[in-house]
């Protein structure tokens, strides 16, 4: 019988971490929204796999490593059957310094710690699942690549290097949150 699991676990560094994105140095003034990981387990009757996404900009190998062997250890599902992807939020720490955000070395120990508690709380709720499968086509998502210009208006996607732009457009992006990324894995 097939059976699945799931569960999110908060993955949210405290405030006053750096963030990545946007090509600057910025460091958290707050929480707007948490992060989290969201698992899930699959469950064939003879094999397990493990999905895993993060709100976060992308994983580094050595994160998606240590996660894959703590989930092993504590879950027996096979290192090369965890899949851990990311949501691409552009406002939450690093993983990997990039030279504009800096990587809280206590936070980036804790992330395999937490990814690998989400994955023990997703086999605990296995129950029987079926799996459907939709194609559809979605145009209405869109993407913030908003810049003050020199003259005083906001345009999206000026262009790379352009002379005129001023900085990004700031509204949210001190503070940490899923960036709206993260919100369509809601849904």
């Amino acid at each position: 019988m097939f059976k699945a699991g799931a569960s999110q676990v908060v993955i949210t560094p405290p405030v006053g971490t750096a963030l990545r994105g946007y090509f600057r140095k910025r460091i958290s003034d707050g929480i707007l929204d948490d992060l989290h990981a969201k698992t899930l387990v699959l469950d064939d009757g003879e094999r397990q796999a493990a999905l895993i996404i993060c709100d976060l900009i992308g994983v580094t190998k050595d994160a998606v490593k240590a996660a894959r062997k703590l989930i092993s250890e504590r879950c027996r599902i096979p290192e090369d059957s965890v899949m851990i992807a990311a949501t691409h939020t552009h406002t939450e720490p690093s993983l990997e310094d990039s030279g504009f955000s800096p990587v809280d070395p206590d936070w980036c120990a804790l992330f395999p710690r937490l990814i690998a508690g989400g994955m023990t709380a997703a086999l605990g709720w296995l129950r029987p699942a079926e799996v459907a499968v939709y194609v559809g086509h979605e145009d209405s998502i869109a993407f913030n690549r908003r810049y003050r210009m020199r003259d005083g208006t906001v345009r999206t996607n000026p262009g790379v290097g352009n002379p005129e732009v001023v900085e990004p457009q700031k509204s949210i992006a001190e503070s940490i949150s899923e960036d709206r990324p993260g919100h369509w894995t809601e849904r």
